[in-house]
């Protein structure tokens, strides 16, 4: 894909990103609030507090993949079949390393799931991690 038709702006080295690694996210919040015009105290934070469960594999480091997704409603499947495919395009058009970050709008009552066996493997296929 020639960088014209790129939907990013790869900003980042395999270098900067080992580099990433080196720092805590604390220490790069702090240097990104320095230089962002969001407004700090309030658009960049999770309300819910994150789990690490796997530590012992050290900082992970790489492009946020956004998706949201909502699998309990059968609305969503009938109004576009196709954005099942649509999201495997998306997150394959992406740089690596990519995270894919999910946001479920059925929690808290979850009635499906984004992420099982099948879903899972594929969206790895497309070298994303979660």
């Amino acid at each position: 894909m020639s960088d014209e038709n790129k939907p990013y702006k790869e900003l980042l080295t395999h270098e900067d990103i080992l580099e990433l690694k080196r720092w805590n996210t604390p220490a790069i919040y702090n240097g990104w609030e320095q230089i962002t015009s969001h407004d700090v105290g309030r658009d960049a934070f999770n309300i819910e507090p994150p789990i690490d469960f796997m530590p012992q594999m050290g900082p992970m480091v790489g492009y946020a993949v956004t998706v949201v997704c909502q699998p309990g409603n059968p609305v969503h499947r009938k109004n576009n079949p196709a954005a099942a495919m649509q999201c495997y395009r998306y997150v394959a058009s992406m740089p690596g390393p990519k995270i894919l970050v999910l946001q479920d709008l059925d929690k808290p009552e979850t009635y499906g799931s984004f992420c099982g066996e099948v879903n899972s493997n594929r969206l790895r296929s497309l070298e994303a991690v979660f």
